[in-house]
């Protein structure tokens, strides 16, 4: 067992594809194909399930990713330490994200600051939302960006982003003819998709049905990604909502999550730990991020100081 296996790993658990895994890591598919299967002989176990159709992960699979995430994470905080050693003159942001996140939206976001900040480099990474707030407080990052992050006295935040929820109708957008715009209270009659709680949507989604006292139907099966929820929506497994930066096809295409009347949107933010210790780039840098917020604000509702949604109308808080 290594650490390019294990990478690949959870690359194909991502994407739902030995393809495009490649292609992200810059291998060939046989590359890919032929390290897992040499780890699977090693374990003797499979940890994909292959199909002409899909590629998931086996019962063993699924009981080992959240492992395999935990190891590559902890090897990245070895690798992130030892660089600031080796070069301490070199000023770091360490930024991670929800898998909800937009992340080159938010990258392009950022890339202006750090151009006009001699040396500075940021450092991103990918992280479960259960795990963000412990790597703030553990310092082994500097801002995370998300959605429900916890209201805590030790933290600041700001709204980075909006973004429309969209609904995926079950057997695929190309044989749905209903309306551009999918009610709440319609939705709550369709079995629901959720990939794992490794973003804050299921649970946010949750919260907004339970706010407006509506049923929640939940397939009992979760996908890792938000490809293979597509995939499933599409053969007809159940319907799904999905923020429309993480749609792959044309998010245009499928209908707006509306209640009463208006669309329901959710909050990117991000959050730091508030303190007059932390490096001075760092504070310059929290500091613009609250610029770039005041922009998102003033198109939008400000959210409650004690909020615990991030579901918004375009009018207000869902209540």
């Amino acid at each position: 067992m290594n650490l390019i296996q294990l990478r690949y790993v959870k690359a194909v658990a991502s994407t739902g594809s030995f393809s495009m895994s490649a292609r992200l890591c810059g291998v060939s598919q046989p590359t890919v194909s032929n390290a897992i299967s040499d780890l699977e002989s090693e374990l003797g176990l499979k940890l994909f399930r292959r199909s002409t159709r899909c590629v998931e992960l086996t019962p063993f699979g699924n009981s080992v990713i959240g492992q395999i995430d935990s190891i590559l994470s902890l090897v990245e905080d070895i690798e992130q330490e030892a660089e600031a050693r080796a070069r301490p003159e070199q000023k770091l942001i360490r930024i991670a994200f929800s898998p909800v996140v937009d992340g080159p939206r938010l990258m392009s976001m950022f890339e202006p600051f750090r151009e006009g900040f001699a040396g500075l480099s940021f450092i991103y990474k990918e992280c479960p939302v259960t795990e963000l707030e412990g790597r703030l407080e553990q310092d082994k990052l500097d801002v995370v960006c998300g959605i429900r992050i916890h209201e805590l006295p030790t933290l600041s935040r700001c709204i980075l982003y909006w973004d429309v929820l969209r609904f995926l109708p079950r057997g695929g957008i190309e044989n749905y003819n209903g309306p551009r715009t999918v009610s709440l209270r319609d939705v709550s009659e369709e079995t629901l998709i959720f990939t794992v709680d490794a973003c804050g949507l299921a649970p946010a989604t949750r919260d907004l049905f339970r706010r407006h006292r509506l049923r929640l139907r939940e397939y009992p099966g979760n996908p890792l990604s938000y490809l293979v929820l597509e995939e499933w929506s599409r053969e007809g497994i159940g319907a799904a909502l999905l923020p429309e930066s993480r749609i792959s096809a044309d998010p245009e295409a499928y209908p707006i999550l509306v209640c009463d009347n208006r669309p329901v949107t959710i909050a990117i933010e991000a959050v730091w730990v508030r303190t007059r210790g932390a490096p001075q780039h760092v504070r310059d840098f929290s500091a613009y991020l609250k610029e770039k917020s005041s922009d998102c604000l003033s198109v939008a509702c400000t959210t409650p100081s004690n909020s615990t949604t991030n579901f918004k109308q375009t009018s207000g808080l869902i209540a």
